[in-house]
């Protein structure tokens, strides 16, 4: 990951966070796959997912790799819920 993306990374996450409402608007596609495989790498897909639902539809990553994202936060969602419940009836 080069300086920019890291940076690019990084605001994300702040976004995600509700740090901050500022986000790049020059992300190209490769640049978003490479975010979401660094949200991935650092476990922070459904984190991150956050920030990418907050953005201007014309910041959004394209369709193919947001329904992807979407996928896999949606997956540690319902995880997640199947955890919360097994602790409350086990």
């Amino acid at each position: 990951m080069n300086h920019q993306e890291e940076q690019q990374f990084y605001k994300l996450l702040r976004l995600s966070l509700r740090l901050t409402q500022e986000f790049p608007v020059d992300v190209d596609a490769d640049g978003w796959r490479r975010l979401y495989q660094t949200a991935i790498r650092q476990s922070l897909v459904g984190v991150c997912y956050q920030g990418m639902c907050l953005l201007p539809e014309g910041s959004k990553p394209p369709v193919e790799i947001a329904m992807q994202w979407t996928s896999e936060a949606e997956s540690i969602k319902g995880m997640n819920e199947l955890r919360y419940i097994k602790r409350q009836h086990g």
